[in-house]
Parts: C-alpha cells; structure tokens; sequence
C-alpha cells in the first residue's frame, strides 16, 4: 500500500494563512477585549514603577525626609494589586483563547476529515492524521493566542516607555521633574558639588606647593654641600 509521503514546506510565509488563522482569534472578541485591555493598563504599571522609584529618591532619600511616605506607600500597594490583577486576567484570557481557538480547528478539521473520500485514508496513514488533528492545531492555538499576548504588551511598553522619556523636562540636571522640594534638593547637590570643586582646587595648591618646598629644599642642600 502506497501511503501518503510527508510533505516539506519549503515555501515562503504566506499572509493569507495568517489571516484565515487570526480569524478563530476574532470570533472571541470578549475575550480578545479583556486580554488588551489587561496588556495596557498592566505595561502602564510597569512604566510607572521607574517614575514611583525615582520620586522616592527624589523626596525621600536625598532629602532624607518622610513627609508624604504614606501615601507613596499606599500608592504603591495599589500599583502592585492592579497588575496582579490584570496579570491574572491575560493570563486566564490567553488559555482561554487558546483551549477555544484548539477546539474550533479541531472540530472543523474533524468535519473536513468525514467529508473527504475512502481514496485519502487509504494513501494516508492514521497517525499522520492524528498529527496534524491533536499536535499542530494545539501548537498553532498557543503561537496565535501568546503572540497576541507578547506583541501587544511588548509594543504598549515601548511605546509607553518612548512616551515617557520624551515627555520627561530636564529641568534640573540632577532631577528631570522639578517642583518646590526638587529645587531645593537640586540646589543642595549643587552646592555639594562646588564644595567639592573647592576641595579639589585646594588640594591641588596644596600639593604644589608641597612640590615646590621640596625642590626649593633639595637645592638648599646642593648650595650647603
């Protein structure tokens, strides 16, 4: 019996295939609305933990001042429960998406299988079948249902992240948001900086003139002898 050989696919991506798969995708819109909606507001946390950090160094390390810690500290909080929150909800909504879409392609492939001729199942042997059934559709299921995921947070992250640098004003070469503490933070930087400065220059006077003396007395030495 000549069974059916195994075909190579050599060809180049075809979009068509694509769309006909992002198709099972769409037919779940609720779910397809929670999943993005969880990918925004969960990359909006991510961004916002660097700014929560820096206003933190910003107001209560370099001033080491705790006025305002406890609302930064329930702010806090509440960012971290809104991403797990939302964490939860992509995560179900991505299995979830993936178990249906599995499902359709099965049964539609399952269809497709009692409507083809004895012909076929003679040339073709039953775990090819069975392959192609219960594997690929599974792996198909999970690279649209994941990629949907790890595109759209990744895009909404980058975009978000651009966003934010861009917006950011350097106001303050040492803070880039500057209001009435950041001044006064920023002025006592500067001022530790020019005491610095000071010191430097001080220290080099000091040490040529010590290099002066020393010359000075190794010539007094040569005159004496």
């Amino acid at each position: 019996m000549n069974y059916l050989q195994e075909e190579d696919f050599n060809q180049k991506v075809n979009l068509g295939t694509w769309k006909r798969l992002l198709k099972y995708a769409l037919r779940h819109k609720g779910m397809l609305f929670t999943i993005i909606s969880s990918l925004f507001v969960s990359s909006f946390v991510d961004i916002l933990y660097p700014l929560m950090t820096k206003y933190a160094i910003d107001n209560f390390i370099t001033t080491k001042q705790i006025e305002g810690f406890v609302p930064y500290v329930i702010i806090s909080v509440i960012l971290i429960v809104i991403q797990a929150i939302c964490s939860i909800l992509f995560v179900r909504g991505g299995s979830s998406l993936e178990l249906s879409m599995s499902y359709e392609i099965r049964q539609e492939s399952f269809e497709k299988l009692q409507r083809l001729s004895f012909s076929y199942y003679d040339k073709t042997s039953v775990g090819y079948i069975m392959a192609r059934v219960m594997s690929d559709t599974s792996r198909l299921s999970e690279m649209i249902a994941w990629s949907i995921v790890d595109v759209l947070y990744g895009l909404t992250f980058i975009i978000g992240c651009i966003i934010t640098m861009f917006t950011e004003r350097q106001a303050c070469p040492y803070h880039s948001v500057r209001d009435t503490r950041n001044d006064s933070s920023c002025d006592i930087l500067q001022e530790q900086d020019t005491q610095t400065v000071q010191t430097c220059e001080k220290d080099k006077l000091a040490y040529h003139e010590f290099i002066q003396r020393g010359h000075h007395g190794s010539h007094d030495d040569k005159d004496s002898r």
